[in-house]
């Protein structure tokens, strides 16, 4: 399970740095919303931390553990609401790779959650 949130960190960094481009978010904004957001008690040790400006650049990372990445990406939507438009390709990109990750660690596994984690890595994939 921890390759997938690997992937995540992968994909959100293009995803950063689009709506740098894009939007008036940057990355001391980007920090503060990470800051201020209000987590869930049970998120609190698993807090993804702010990142210097480096992080955000091509050949650099974000330096967060699976856990703090799994802990943003639940969270993303709520945390970069502000910034995007939800009709931007890049973002519903995004979207339906937080959805996949839902699926996965969902407490409940069923075929029919088989069947729409088929459906939404397609849709991923094709975007």
């Amino acid at each position: 399970m921890h390759t997938i949130v690997t992937v995540a960190l992968l994909e959100l960094e293009p995803h950063l740095r689009h709506l740098f481009d894009t939007t008036d978010l940057t990355p001391n904004k980007f920090n503060d919303a990470l800051k201020n957001y209000t987590y869930a008690a049970k998120e609190k040790k698993d807090l993804p931390t702010t990142q210097s400006e480096k992080a955000f650049q091509p050949e650099h990372h974000i330096l967060w553990s699976s856990a703090q990445t799994l802990c943003f990406v639940r969270n993303s939507m709520k945390i970069l609401a502000e910034y995007v438009d939800r009709s931007d390709p890049h973002w519903q990109c995004w979207e339906l790779l937080v959805r996949f990750v839902d699926q996965i660690y969902a407490p409940r596994f069923s075929w029919e959650t088989l069947t729409e984690m088929r459906d939404t890595l397609k849709d991923h994939h094709t975007r």
